[in-house]
Formats: structure tokens, C-alpha cells, sequence
């Protein structure tokens, strides 16, 4: 825990007379976020599916309160092509029947992931 404190920018309670509402709010979530990650990633080391912080439902929430809904969904079609790379350039040297099931597969889970 003290770790993560250190994590925390103290200096920036100073600024925070100076600086709008709006300002303080993204930085706020901003710092939020990085917490939740930092937090995940830790327990990452027992549970492997916590690595997937973009995932998380405690992590969406957050980036929710600062993101208007088209900026979250233009952050989530950016998740679903880059899972759909990933998967893509694993199938890359394959047969061609195993490559058009792994595009189809990548369809999919881009898909769902978006829903």
C-alpha cells in the first residue's frame, strides 16, 4: 500500500485552486484509472485474467465518467481491430483453411467485444 501511495502526485493539490473543474475532473479519473491498473496488474499475478485491465468492468466505469459515449466507442472498435491483428498475425503461415477459420474467429470476438 505505501507503494501506491508514492504513486499518488501530491504537488498536484497545489495547482488545484488554479485549475477548472473540468480540468481537475479528467485528472482525477485519469489518476483513478492508473490506480485501477496498477491494482489489476497486481493481482495479475495470481489471476492471469486480471491482466486484461481494458476489460474491466471497475475500469470502464471510470473512463465512462470522462469519455462521451462516441469516444468510448471509437476507444472500443480500437480494442476490437487491435484483438483482431493479434489474432490474425497468429494465423500468419498457416494453411489457408486454418487462416479463414482464424479470420472468422477474430470476427467474432471483435464482434462480441463490441456488443
Amino acid at each position: 500500500m505505501e507503494r501506491v501511495t508514492q504513486l499518488i502526485d501530491k504537488d498536484a493539490e497545489q495547482v488545484r485552486p488554479y485549475v477548472g473543474e473540468y480540468t481537475w475532473a479528467v485528472f482525477t479519473s485519469y489518476q483513478a484509472v492508473m490506480l485501477r491498473i496498477v491494482f489489476l496488474l497486481n493481482l495479475g499475478r495470481d489471476d492471469a485474467a486480471k491482466l486484461e485491465w481494458h476489460k474491466d468492468g471497475g475500469t470502464r466505469q471510470l473512463i465512462q465518467a470522462v469519455l462521451t459515449a462516441g469516444e468510448l466507442a471509437s476507444r472500443d472498435v480500437a480494442l476490437c481491430e487491435q484483438t483482431r491483428v493479434k489474432l490474425l498475425r497468429r494465423a500468419r503461415g498457416r494453411s489457408s483453411s486454418f487462416r479463414r477459420t482464424a479470420a472468422i474467429r477474430a470476427s467474432t470476438r471483435c464482434r462480441a467485444a463490441c456488443t
